[in-house]
């Protein structure tokens, strides 16, 4: 026995692989010499933990420092499970260099089934730095990398562990400021609230997402981020990180809002058009069911229009509808929804208003045209007139196209009564 041990060891000794065999006590009793090296270690040191360097310490892929209950043989004591081709760093915080092992653990277990010793084997492969230097890669892309931790969800996080420089570049804040923050420390008054909840969701079901959120940089001025995370497993396929690919797409986004508010803005007038009623009176109609508030339709239609196009031509036509909104915008809340519907008709939704406080507001209007008629260069003071149909919501019946409808039938009785009249739709 003794005989072939000595062998074993003399073996062991000239391996260029680092072996570690712990005792059942958890204690080190046996390192070979390429163990010690890699390690960067005395012998004494190997054999007592207590001996260890303030200074030195096991990191993670992510340059994270291991508590001692992570190191290799720790978690194979504690799980019964070995390790295997698992990435481990080894720095002292006095030099920069890290020397990067490949480790290999497994228990070995007595008659009655209990660890008896875990063997640990690691290989160096700090030379693959060299190949590819991934970390500068990632360091300067310009696209953000950030990377938060996973373990902190439940406590305020996931918390952020890891910010390149593009991120510095983009947001104001120093990479140093970023870490072991959460991300939400960028999001501001107009950050999406329901797409903080889909990433959320995402996170806590550990799946991937992409999504465009605004965020806020150091100065306050905010900016779209397109943002791709994905979770990051270890060798075992626990989830340990999160990483996140964010572009900035603030050009795009605006770009994208122009081409939207064009689709759903009247060219002439600059009210909404169609479509951008329909769009705005989706969200107040909204609001007013869930708040249990009334709101109004009112139909306006230019009285005789057509004769100003005959006798003056349609450019001034066209000044005329131009004078028409902007004294539409004077006279109405900026709360209230305004648009052209078409040719000389135009709409206006009243949001929070009673039937009674929406025909004084509108009546008003009407009867301004009368008193303070639209006047302006090559246009002689008018008496063009309006005559208007108007429908409340009722409690239990908040459907746009009905209120509409209702809203012209009562539109048609004002000018079939004589015009320059409002006149309120009895039901809807």
């Amino acid at each position: 026995m003794t005989t072939n041990w000595v062998n074993e060891k003399s073996i062991l000794n000239s391996l260029n692989t680092g072996v570690l065999v712990h005792g059942g006590d958890g204690n080190v009793i046996y390192a070979n010499p390429k163990a010690i090296r890699l390690l960067r270690l005395s012998e004494v040191q190997v054999y007592r933990q207590d001996q260890y360097p303030k200074s030195w310490r096991i990191i993670n892929r992510y340059r994270e420092k291991l508590a001692p209950e992570q190191y290799p043989a720790s978690v194979v004591f504690r799980t019964s499970q070995p390790i295997k081709d698992k990435e481990y760093g080894i720095s002292d915080e006095t030099d920069e260099k890290v020397t990067w092992v490949l480790v290999n653990a497994y228990p070995e277990f007595d008659s009655d089934r209990k660890i008896k010793q875990v063997v640990v084997t690691f290989v160096d492969f700090s030379y693959q730095d060299k190949e590819i230097p991934f970390h500068e890669i990632v360091r300067y892309a310009n696209d953000v990398i950030m990377v938060t931790d996973a373990q902190s969800k439940s406590v305020g996080g996931p918390f952020i562990v890891y910010v390149n420089e593009a991120f510095a570049k983009l947001s104001g804040y120093s990479t140093d400021f970023a870490i072991g923050k959460s991300p939400k420390f960028l999001h501001g008054a107009n950050t999406d609230i329901e797409a903080r909840n889909r990433i959320r969701s995402a996170l806590d079901n550990h799946l991937p997402i992409k999504e465009t959120i605004y965020n806020y940089r150091a100065d306050k001025t905010g900016y779209w981020v397109e943002l791709n995370i994905f979770p990051l497993k270890d060798e075992t396929g626990v989830i340990t990180h999160f990483a996140a690919i964010e572009r900035d797409v603030t050009e795009k986004h605006s770009f994208e809002e122009e081409l939207i508010e064009q689709a759903a803005t009247d060219p002439l007038t600059n009210l909404h058009n169609r479509r951008g009623f329909f769009d705005g009176a989706k969200n107040l109609i909204r609001l007013a069911e869930h708040t249990k508030e009334h709101f109004a339709i009112a139909l306006i239609d230019l009285d005789r229009f057509k004769q100003i196009n005959d006798q003056f031509g349609h450019d001034i036509g066209d000044q005329y509808l131009i004078a028409f909104a902007e004294r539409m915008k004077k006279s109405f809340r900026k709360t209230d929804l305004l648009a052209r519907y078409g040719g000389e008709e135009f709409i206006i939704l009243l949001p929070f208003s009673t039937a009674e406080d929406s025909m004084k507001v509108v009546e008003k209007f009407r009867r301004s045209l009368d008193d303070n008629p639209i006047m302006f260069s090559d246009f002689p003071k008018s008496s063009t007139t309006i005559s208007v149909g108007m429908a409340v919501s009722e409690r239990d019946s908040k459907e746009i196209h009905l209120l509409i409808s209702a809203a012209d039938r009562a539109l048609y009785n004002a000018k079939d009564s004589g015009r320059n009249r409002l006149c309120l739709a009895s039901k809807i």
